[in-house]
């Protein structure tokens, strides 16, 4: 599983462009669409987070998001783990 901040905001989180806020116009658009903030491709960790630069805000603790990566690694037997979109 790939393990991201939990509080992690950032640029692309609040300018508009978060993948997962324009997941029915990617839908409509034919893109690839992000089930949830594991997958997203924009995560840059401290490097772009808001919070990165106010220590009084900046509580970092680190989420397992279940990704479809991660999912491929996981196999077992023949069957392999669904990738199921969290919410």
């Amino acid at each position: 599983m790939g393990e991201r901040c939990g509080n992690y905001c950032g640029v692309e989180c609040i300018n508009g462009y978060c993948p997962i806020a324009l997941r029915d116009e990617y839908m409509e658009r034919g893109y690839d669409i992000v089930h949830n903030c594991g997958e997203c491709s924009y995560y840059r960790g401290c490097e772009d987070c808001y919070f990165a630069d106010k220590p009084e805000l900046c509580e970092p603790h680190f989420v397992k998001y279940n990704t479809e990566e991660s999912n491929k690694e996981e196999v077992t037997g023949n069957a392999q783990i669904s990738s199921a979109a969290d919410y």
